[in-house]
């Protein structure tokens, strides 16, 4: 029998918000996840005004974030935003990482490493 595992996603924005080839695969795993029995939370992409907002959709729990949108900071709009994405991120999971199992960020993040991240997490990971 498998264990159930406690499992969360993090992309930038979800299929239907934005067309990424990477949104679709996370949506796509997170299906195959919770037909294996699985518990799947997708973190991604809010309003930059509203709070955080968590809901259900297709038995995946979505949980989205705020964070500062770089788009009106032209020409250094892309890098704002990622940095504030990923700014945002780290900040939810060091005060939600003992809620899950697996942490799988996709996407180019290299300062969201599990090493630089949540050390503790990396080394949990590896027992």
């Amino acid at each position: 029998m498998k264990e159930e595992m406690n499992i969360l996603f993090v992309c930038k924005c979800l299929p239907w918000s934005c067309v990424d080839g990477i949104n679709g695969q996370v949506w796509n795993m997170s299906h195959t996840m919770i037909e294996q029995g699985h518990q799947v939370t997708i973190l991604c992409i809010g309003s930059e005004h509203d709070c955080e907002n968590s809901y259900m959709k297709d038995g995946i729990v979505i949980t989205e974030i705020p964070y500062f949108v770089g788009s009106y900071m032209d020409p250094i709009a892309m890098l704002a935003e990622e940095y504030f994405f990923n700014l945002a991120v780290k900040r939810w999971i060091r005060k939600n990482v003992e809620k899950f199992d697996v942490v799988n960020i996709l996407g180019q993040r290299r300062d969201l490493s599990i090493d630089n991240l949540y050390p503790e997490l990396h080394e949990k990971q590896q027992a």
